[in-house]
């Protein structure tokens, strides 16, 4: 591979260092402003072009502007990263830049010397079918199937990707229930917004805000979610404190979660005299008794 020159440019050199990534180099004279295009191929099948663009100025030292731009990408998933480094010079920027977003990026370097050796890393990650399913959510194209939230919201969605996700939403439309003939599922129990990341997890395996995964949790649990039911489950044992144990040992009871719950009593055990107090703990004790009963059971056992 090579850089390809237009009117006053410089050419460089493209060097192959690993699978997905290069380094184009090129020596700077001390004068005068140059554009190269720098074409860029990788091993995932990513042709992208880029035009380099160098600017001179003279204030007290040698100070270059590096201007990279994108002109053509046959992928618009792909993720791009540069790093610019001068021999010789501490000034050295790097940062990344998504091709959608943000197609340009400016970096300065300071030089003493008569001429500086460039070098531009460019690094191309492949798209992730992640971000593809994502899209195919967000777009709603295709869509055969509407999912109704409190409130009325609504959103649309793709009966195979719910099937396939879920045996709960694939009883619903293998059967001759209301929600298949009219292709809508009505969920009076469920906000928005938690609806919206359920979705958004089905469609693509993300992170969900741990500040819902209490809620998520039970909808995990009673549309057959597993894979957000276990990421769920990682949140809560890891938010487990004094004052939030009671409520988590509750939705573990409630949802037969044994790792939630195992863990949710192990810490009480540990900590009895401080989880006494809470107001979590007189909750559990006036509505749950028979749990309470079988923590403190276990309890004694442990100290006897």
């Amino acid at each position: 591979m090579s850089s390809t020159n237009a009117d006053e440019s410089v050419m460089g050199t493209i060097e192959k260092i690993r699978d997905n990534q290069y380094i184009w180099r090129t020596p700077l004279p001390r004068t005068g402003s140059y554009k190269s295009a720098v074409v860029i191929v990788d091993n995932y099948g990513i042709r992208s072009q880029w035009k380099l663009i160098v600017r001179k100025e003279i204030d007290g030292h040698y100070s270059y502007l590096f201007s990279i731009k994108m002109i053509s990408s046959n992928s618009r998933n792909a993720q791009f990263s540069f790093a610019v480094m001068s021999k010789g010079s501490s000034n050295a920027k790097n940062g990344p830049m998504s091709v959608l977003d943000n197609p340009n990026m400016s970096l300065s370097l300071l030089t003493k010397s008569d001429k500086i050796e460039l070098d531009i890393t460019v690094n191309a990650k492949a798209p992730k079918i992640a971000d593809d399913f994502a899209k195919i959510l967000s777009s709603e194209e295709y869509s055969d199937v509407t999912l109704v939230a409190q409130g009325g919201v609504t959103f649309k969605a793709h009966k195979m990707v719910l099937c396939t996700r879920s045996e709960i939403f694939a009883a619903m439309f293998r059967n001759d229930l209301e929600e298949s003939r009219k292709n809508r599922i009505e969920i009076d129990d469920m906000d928005a917004n938690v609806m919206k990341e359920m979705l958004t997890n089905i469609y693509t395996d993300s992170e969900i805000p741990k500040e819902m995964a209490a809620k998520l949790f039970c909808v995990a649990h009673k549309y057959a979610l597993f894979n957000l039911q276990q990421m769920c489950e990682k949140m809560l044992i890891d938010a487990i404190g004094v004052d939030s144990v009671a409520d988590i040992l509750l939705l573990a009871e409630k949802h037969s979660s044994e790792s939630l719950k195992t863990a949710a009593v192990e810490f009480i055990i540990e900590n009895i005299k401080e989880v006494n107090g809470t107001e979590g703990w007189r909750k559990l004790r006036e509505t749950y008794l028979e749990l309470y009963v079988e923590i403190l059971e276990k309890t004694l056992e442990q100290r006897l």
